[in-house]
Order: structure tokens, then C-alpha cells, then sequence
């Protein structure tokens, strides 16, 4: 029976050339051998002290830093600056509107609607009670903070609520509108003259015409677009709106007659196109 190969002696029987011959004085042999292969191993850089401490301190402050990072963006201490969305970016714009010597309550109203349409409810009615504790900006031509106030009821669904905000709108804006005008321009520029009802007015009345619509009053949704349109004839979305409520009530020839007067302006609408496909009358 063979004897059991040792590991040298396995090296000396592995066929490699030289292995296990020679002698010292030639530097061959078992010595020389050996000799190569320990000089093969290189030696590891984190067998050196310094090394490893440095390389364990670099660890820490990383770890320390996310941790800090972590726990500013828990905190809310650290945010992003730039906006994601159209609709931060629109909060934004307008915040800064507000910060600016001469703004004006039409520059709030703009910046709590872009706040409701980025869906920060809280900090949107926070903004209303401050414009309306400042006594220093005129809501007296377009009831601003309670038109915000109907936008915010709508977006949380609280309809009935909405409701009553637009049409208390609606009554104080056209008070406004009708006494600035009983005024005339004797004593100076007449604004009621000058510009009209406030826009608040006509979007009160959009408003109320989308919940009536959500609720399937076709009639009231009806009612409220035509005070818009009295106003602005041309508006062909608006008109488009107005032939799907008189669709739902079964007036087609009513309905034709807003998609034709909607594609008079806007020829390529196609949402008039297809309203008159969807009632039979084609174009």
C-alpha cells in the first residue's frame, strides 16, 4: 500500500519542473520553491494598523452623516428646493407673490388656490384666517378669502357647504359691483365702470354649476353656466359644458346648438366633435 503524500511531497510529485530537485547551493530544490511561493503573497493593506483605522473612521462619519440626513428629513428640517410638480411649482411662484411689498389680495387668493390644488387643505384655511384678520387687504370687490373658502369646501367634498360659500359670493360681489356703479365717477375713477363685476362673481357660478353637476341637478348646473356665458359668449368649454347638462335633461336640439356654437370658435374642439357624434347630429 502507497504511503500517504504529504502536502511537500505532493508539490515534489506534481510534475511541475524542478520541483523537488536541486540542491541550496544552486537555489533549487525544495528551499527555492518554497521561497517563490511565499513571495507570490502579496500582503493585504488592512493588515497594517493605520490602515484599518482609517477606513473604520471613514465608516463612522458615514454612518454618522445619513443618520443626520435621516433624521432632518423626519424632523422636516431638511426639504426639497425644487418643486416636483406643476402644482408645487405654482405654490411657489405665488408665495413668493405674497412676500413682495406690493401685494395685493388678488396675489393671495392665487397663492391659497394653488395651495388647495396641491392639496395642502391645512395650510390653506390657515392662510385664509390670516388675509382675513389683515385688515389692510380689500376683499370688498370680490369676496377673495370666501371664494377660497367655496374652492376648499369643494376639494374636501364638503358640497353643501361650497354651495352656500358661492352664492354668498355672488350676492356681495354684485352688491359691490351695482353700489360702485350708483357711485359714478364724479368723485373719481369709477372700478365697478372700469372693469366690471369681479371675476369671483362668474367663477362662483362655475363652481356651483360643477357640484350641480356632480349631484345631477342638470337644471341649477344649467342656470349657473348661463350667467357665465352672458358674460363670455365665446367661451367654447364652457358650452360644451352647457350642451352635456342639456344632453342629460333630453334637450339634443339645445345641445346641438352649444357643440356647433362651441367648434365657431374653437373649430378643432374635439370634445364638441364628439358630443354631436354622441347625440346623432355629426357635424
Amino acid at each position: 500500500m502507497d504511503e500517504p503524500i504529504e502536502r511537500d511531497d505532493a508539490y515534489r510529485h506534481s510534475g511541475v519542473p524542478g520541483a523537488g530537485s536541486g540542491s541550496p547551493e544552486t537555489g533549487t530544490g525544495d528551499s527555492a520553491v518554497r521561497s517563490r511561493r511565499v513571495r507570490r503573497r502579496k500582503r493585504s493593506m488592512w493588515e497594517d494598523r493605520r490602515v484599518r483605522a482609517m477606513g473604520i473612521g471613514a465608516l463612522v462619519l458615514v454612518i454618522l452623516y445619513l443618520l443626520t440626513v435621516i433624521s432632518a428629513l423626519y424632523m422636516g428640517l431638511l426639504t426639497p428646493t425644487a418643486p416636483r410638480t406643476v402644482a408645487e411649482r405654482d405654490v411657489m411662484a405665488w408665495e413668493s407673490a405674497t412676500r413682495a411689498e406690493d401685494a395685493t389680495i388678488e396675489h393671495w387668493q392665487s397663492y391659497i388656490l394653488a395651495l388647495i390644488a396641491d392639496s395642502q387643505y391645512q395650510r390653506a384655511r390657515t392662510m385664509i384666517e390670516q388675509v382675513d384678520a389683515n385688515g389692510a387687504l380689500d376683499q370688498s370687490r370680490g369676496a377673495n378669502m370666501l371664494y377660497c373658502t367655496g374652492v376648499l369646501y369643494t376639494a374636501q367634498g364638503r358640497y353643501d357647504e361650497a354651495l352656500d360659500a358661492f352664492t354668498e359670493v355672488m350676492e356681495l360681489t354684485r352688491a359691490a359691483y351695482e353700489e360702485e356703479l350708483q357711485r359714478g365717477d364724479a368723485e373719481g375713477p369709477n372700478w365697478a365702470m372700469a372693469f366690471g363685476i369681479h371675476d369671483n362673481y362668474y367663477f362662483s357660478a362655475t363652481s356651483k354649476a360643477a357640484i350641480y353637476r356632480e349631484q345631477s341637478r342638470w337644471a341649477e348646473g344649467i342656470e349657473m353656466l348661463d350667467v357665465y356665458l352672458e358674460d363670455n359668449p365665446q367661451a367654447a368649454g364652457i358650452l360644451v359644458d352647457r350642451a352635456y347638462l342639456k344632453t342629460q335633461m333630453g334637450d339634443l336640439e339645445g345641445a346641438e346648438a352649444d357643440y356647433r356654437e362651441a367648434l365657431r370658435y374653437v373649430p378643432d374642439f374635439e370634445e364638441a366633435r364628439e358630443g354631436l357624434q354622441e347625440i346623432g347630429a355629426g357635424e
